[in-house]
């Protein structure tokens, strides 16, 4: 009974880990200066206004994102509410902090193009590690 409860227990370890191998494999990130993310910054604001600011998205998680001159960040998570955090830039990523009603928020956004204007968002969620390509939106680069 024992090893049938290891030889279980280790399927799914195996499962698991190969899950969040592939998960998080699949982009690779570019540690870029910080004039490479400025762009992506909006005027400091009371209030969000995605309408008007440069924000970035992921439809499919969903989540959106917008940054501000005053080191603040906006967070929409349909699924969980919106809010403020905090944001800065450290060693080629932006990394952005807050707390919501249900978690805390660590996320890094990252370049995924060498010389273009890719990004993702890494973060860890109930499930593991993801690496999230996210669209920008209003933005004139």
């Amino acid at each position: 009974m024992k090893h049938l409860f290891l030889g279980i227990s280790l399927c799914y370890l195996a499962v698991a880990c190969q899950e969040l191998s592939n998960n998080t494999s699949q982009v690779k990130v570019f540690l870029r200066e910080e004039s490479h993310y400025l762009k992506l910054v909006n005027d400091s604001k009371n209030e969000a206004n995605l309408n008007k600011d440069i924000y970035l998205a992921n439809d499919d998680y969903p989540i959106e994102l917008a940054l501000y001159e005053n080191k603040r960040f906006y967070y929409n998570l349909p699924n969980y509410g919106e809010g403020y955090g905090s944001w800065k830039y450290d060693q080629g990523k932006i990394q952005l902090e807050a707390r919501t009603a249900h978690f805390p928020m660590h996320i890094d956004l990252v370049s995924v193009e060498e010389k273009g204007t890719g990004f993702a968002i890494t973060f860890r969620d109930r499930f593991g590690p993801k690496v999230l390509k996210v669209d920008l939106a209003n933005v004139k680069i």
